[in-house]
């Protein structure tokens, strides 16, 4: 059995989306969104959305009768994208090291997987531990000739 969420003056920030839960009122099942917590008077200051009249748009609420609105999280196609080659190539292949997530990535990068946003094509390259994948322009040099560098 899961256990109720406990609800506190902190279980609020400004910005967070709420629904009235106070029975034997009229507001029941009304959504609003956080102004301001105000401490001193142990109450949330709440802007209710749709078409509440102007004298009562702000609202001061207690926590007890608010309940926080958990948005489902949706995953843009770029980001599916970028978690799905992560792994399927959870290391960088030159350093070994593992590769950033959605989050840690700069906005140049994720701009390059949203216009992309498809998982990358990778090579397969045997080793000792069997077929590894490897990042195009990362293979091994398995070429018997002279290497560029004894040109000189």
């Amino acid at each position: 059995m899961e256990k109720p969420e406990i609800i506190t003056l902190f279980s609020f920030k400004p910005g967070d989306r709420v629904e009235y839960v106070m029975a034997k009122t009229e507001l029941v099942g009304r959504r609003a969104t956080v102004v301001r917590i105000v401490k001193s008077r142990n109450v949330v200051t709440i802007d209710w959305d749709g078409d509440a009249p102007a004298n009562q748009r702000r609202y001061d609420a207690y926590p007890t009768s608010l309940r926080p609105i958990r948005e489902p999280v949706t995953k843009s196609p770029a980001r599916i994208a970028y978690e799905a080659d992560v792994e399927a190539m959870p290391t960088y292949c030159l350093s070994g090291n593992p590769r950033k997530t959605w989050d840690q990535l700069s906005e140049a990068v994720q701009d390059t997987w949203k216009r992309n946003p498809t998982p990358r094509q990778y090579a397969s390259e045997p080793t000792e531990q069997g077929n590894q994948l490897v990042i195009p322009g990362c293979e091994r040099d398995r070429s018997r000739g002279p290497a560029q560098g004894d040109l000189f």
